[in-house]
């Protein structure tokens, strides 16, 4: 795995990128907030990097969808780590460490997890109205 070093300048434009887009964050959860998205978005990619050398990509979606149950458990949204994910395809260039190999396997991971994440809102979705028409 590469260290968190190597990963710096992409981490901190994907952080840059989600308290931009939600500014709350910052007065919500504070410098802890920030420490954990740090935190998780290396673990998204250390995720990413077994995926690579194992050459399976469901091991990343794998790893999203059970990650999504957790953080709808704690009321947060889909649309959170799809965002996240979205943003980390957004700076895959600044992983320079990253050969053109692992950046390509890189991509198709996270935008497969961003479509099985999005299938299964959708899915959920459905299920809920489905319910709300039998009463």
């Amino acid at each position: 795995m590469e260290t968190m070093e190597e990963y710096a300048d992409m981490i901190q434009q994907v952080m840059d990128m989600i308290y931009t887009a939600d500014p709350s964050l910052l007065q919500r959860y504070g410098e802890r907030g920030r420490h954990k998205c740090r935190e998780d978005n290396l673990h998204h990619l250390k995720h990413l990097e077994t995926a690579f050398q194992l050459g399976n990509a469901s091991v990343f979606t794998d790893y999203a969808l059970w990650l999504e149950g957790i953080l709808s458990k704690h009321a947060m949204k889909t649309r959170t780590l799809t965002d996240n994910f979205q943003y980390m395809l957004d700076s895959l260039d600044l992983a320079r460490s990253l050969d053109e190999r692992a950046r390509q396997a890189y991509r198709q991971y996270l935008e497969a997890a961003i479509h099985a994440l999005q299938q299964h809102e959708a899915r959920e979705a459905s299920m809920i109205t489905a319910q709300g028409e039998g009463n």
